[in-house]
């Protein structure tokens, strides 16, 4: 960084290497100085900002960014008109900022949903299973499929609160029959604990579905031995930590909140949630699965990487500052929903290259953004994460191949049964 007065110059040069690119490192990091007679220059391989240090000002958190300085504007809770309007029986702050000559009106995350830490058990082996295939050494989930509760299970401790308070406090019985916390037996309930493993090279992320790979047992001893472990002292060893409990059997977004590729959002287990596995838990009155799709779009990431939380870490008073936009088409629920029910069929479906694309493009679209802007937000993923960029590309690439064969072949067939009609 090269600064002036009442100036910032920045650069991503991530991609250059300062070992295998030396002299080419330094051209661009030359070309950082000055600001009147710089350009921003961006592209898949780097970039160069230059912004006055006065539009920091325009976001309470302060933010020192290397991003579109154009873009940020979308971040402003300064000094941007503000109207308050109810959403789901609360009153919210709904800002507008104008951008590309349109009005935006924007509403942060925070304000339409409540995100959500959960349960640190302090001894997750005597409590927890797992898929074989996913990572840890709890028991085999495997050996105990007839004791998991059934969706049908979850469902009714969701709907009825003094059950879901009955099972929290006492846990499910498995043998007494004429208890109301009795589920035939059943008394293994879903368990987020984040995760949700990207693939990267195949261009795949953990987005939309993704059944859980842990589980918890709920059975009265085992929940009678939480709470006695509730009551350790704190710093010993083993001690449980309920946190939220309220949020517990309850309907949420789980997210990944550490790694590269985080956050990464999918539909919760609706069980129990972990203190690594943190929910997000919409606005009755909003749809979930459109909130689901907004926040799995390239802008949202942007947005969230470049101006509030740079790190591999997505914590949730960050994340609860995303700036969502108000008017958003429904097809986005539909097209959400569309992914959903294909990943139930096939958990790799490869949603980025078909209604991915189109779920991107209206919430560019609600956004204001114009065609230089998304390339910008484009080229700001393409260098954050190529490995991801380039294999969607090959897939996209390999898709619309397939698309245009199979276009041929039905035109051929088309004219050939034209053709001996003709003859016949």
């Amino acid at each position: 960084m090269a600064a002036a007065e009442h100036t910032c110059q920045v650069a991503d040069l991530t991609n250059i290497s300062i070992h295998e690119q030396y002299e080419r490192f330094l051209h661009l990091l030359y070309q950082t100085e000055g600001f009147a007679r710089r350009q921003n220059v961006t592209n898949q391989t780097y970039a160069i900002y230059h912004y006055r240090q006065s539009l920091i000002h325009t976001n309470t958190n302060l933010p020192f960014f290397v991003a579109s300085p154009k873009l940020f504007a979308l971040m402003n809770d300064t000094n941007a008109p503000v109207r308050h309007e109810t959403i789901g029986g609360d009153r919210v702050p709904i800002r507008t900022v104008n951008l590309n000559e349109h009005d935006v009106r924007l509403i942060k995350l925070g304000d339409i949903a409540e995100i959500k830490q959960g349960l640190t058990i302090g001894d997750n082996k005597a409590f927890l299973f797992q898929n074989p295939e996913a990572h840890g050494s709890y028991r085999s989930i495997d050996d105990f499929q007839e004791f998991l509760l059934t969706e049908n299970d979850l469902e009714r401790i969701r709907s009825d609160e003094s059950l879901r308070a009955e099972v929290l406090q006492y846990g499910i019985s498995k043998d007494d029959t004429k208890s109301m916390r009795y589920f035939g037996r059943r008394y293994i309930a879903p368990f987020d604990k984040g995760g949700g493993e990207s693939d990267s090279d195949e261009g795949w992320m953990p987005n939309y579905y993704v059944p859980t790979n842990y589980y918890i047992d709920c059975i009265e001893w085992s929940v009678k031995d939480l709470n006695r472990r509730a009551n350790f002292s704190s710093g010993v060893s083993g001690k449980t930590f309920f946190r939220n409990k309220d949020y517990y059997f309850c309907r949420g977004l789980s997210y990944s909140f550490r790694g590269v590729y985080a956050p990464t959002f999918r539909l919760g287990s609706g069980g129990i949630i972990d203190v690594n596995g943190p929910n997000i838990f919409i606005s009755d009155a909003l749809p979930t699965t459109k909130i689901l799709g907004i926040l799995t779009t390239k802008v949202l990431k942007a947005f969230f990487k470049g101006y509030i939380q740079h790190t591999v870490a997505s914590d949730a008073e960050p994340l609860a500052e995303v700036p969502l936009p108000l008017i958003v088409s429904n097809e986005i629920q539909k097209l959400s929903e569309q992914i959903i029910e294909k990943q139930h069929q096939n958990l790799r479906y490869d949603y980025a290259t078909h209604e991915q694309i189109e779920i991107d493009r209206l919430v560019y679209e609600a956004y204001g953004l114009n065609e230089v802007d998304i390339r910008e937000v484009e080229d700001w993923f393409a260098r954050r994460y190529p490995t991801l960029a380039a294999a969607q590309r090959r897939n996209l690439a390999a898709a619309q191949g397939r698309t245009e064969t199979q276009l041929i072949a039905r035109t051929t067939l088309h004219l050939l049964a034209l053709l001996f009609f003709i003859l016949n």
